[in-house]
């Protein structure tokens, strides 16, 4: 299977325009034009999980962290970063990365650990709200049996012209595709924005008040965790929760006008801990890796349909408790 049609299949779900400007997701290192035979799926590219794709002549490594974020200067083995990328190229091993463009996701890792946690109904922390474009066009047919693979916001096909409304990312694809054949177009910015009903974090309510304590048990449960760190009352009865997926203490403000009874993050530091615990405000600090392990099992039920063979190879936890 070309690389490009993994990719669209990925993309499609978990499109790159949702990723947070600072983000660096995609097609981090290959060809995508490049034959792929067999997957690793990773949710760090350590040097073991590089070493493990090698060994098992693997084409493709998939990710949630993307391990190049800033500009490199120099790529050589003095560095760990440099000698990973020399060995990725030298065995031609793509590396295709997908981070909170795959947490804001609908359905994407937030919705997934609701899922895990019995959760049914949700609202968005921070929802993605973006431009509207339109771009308008002659109406031709074959233009219009290539656009079918494309699920845009909305498409208006009249006798004499065809208009898309969309994103400016979608709308570019159309672009390419007319420039490509010499057609010309109309594009204009819209006033009116776009809710993508997509963005990071989660807020649910339980079904019923439960004790603090007895719902950290659940979590412990539901996601198969042994600790967690926790700032707390240990008589509070909680029924509104916030849920964060990895580093999610930028979005603490915005927990805290929801009103939420517990926010449900990781890699929390120990000042937000020390305030929170001075307002009575409950964190449950779950661990960023312990957030993040099930993107090995979205990421295969995504991918099950393409019959690749597809290995899973992640690190031990950084972090052990002893």
């Amino acid at each position: 299977m070309i690389l490009k049609d993994i990719i669209n299949i990925l993309e499609k779900k978990y499109p790159k325009y949702l990723a947070e400007e600072w983000d660096n997701v995609g097609l981090l290192i290959g060809d995508e034009k490049k034959d792929i035979q067999k997957i690793q799926i990773s949710l760090d590219i350590t040097e073991n999980a590089v070493e493990n794709a090698i060994k098992n002549n693997v084409d493709l490594i998939i990710s949630h962290h993307p391990f190049i974020f800033s500009g490199i200067k120099q790529i050589n083995t003095n560095t760990i970063l440099g000698d990973k990328i020399i060995k990725l190229i030298k065995n031609d091993i793509a590396v295709y990365s997908m981070h909170t463009n795959l947490d804001a996701a609908k359905y994407g890792l937030n919705d997934f650990i609701c899922k895990k946690l019995g959760v049914e109904k949700s609202k968005i922390v921070s929802e993605d709200i973006v431009n509207l474009y339109k771009i308008k066009f002659e109406y031709n047919e074959k233009i219009l049996k290539k656009l079918e693979k494309y699920n845009f916001y909305n498409q208006k096909n009249n006798v004499q012209t065809i208009e898309i409304f969309d994103t400016i990312e979608n709308i570019n694809k159309v672009v390419s595709l007319l420039n490509s054949v010499g057609i010309t177009y109309e594009l204009l910015k819209l006033e009116n924005k776009l809710k993508l009903n997509t963005g990071l974090g989660r807020i649910y309510n339980l079904k019923e008040e439960v004790k603090l304590l007895d719902y950290i048990e659940v979590i412990k449960e539901k996601l198969n965790i042994n600790n967690v760190r926790l700032v707390y009352n240990e008589n509070k009865l909680i029924k509104k929760v916030a849920i964060v997926n990895g580093s999610g203490m930028s979005f603490l403000k915005k927990v805290k006008k929801e009103k939420v009874d517990l926010f449900i993050t990781g890699d929390i530091k120990y000042h937000e801990a020390l305030d929170c615990y001075e307002e009575g405000f409950s964190i449950v600090d779950i661990g960023h890796y312990e957030s993040e392990h099930f993107f090995n099992e979205l990421i295969l039920e995504d991918l099950k349909e393409t019959k690749l063979d597809i290995i899973v190879f992640n690190d031990k936890k950084i972090f052990n408790y002893l």
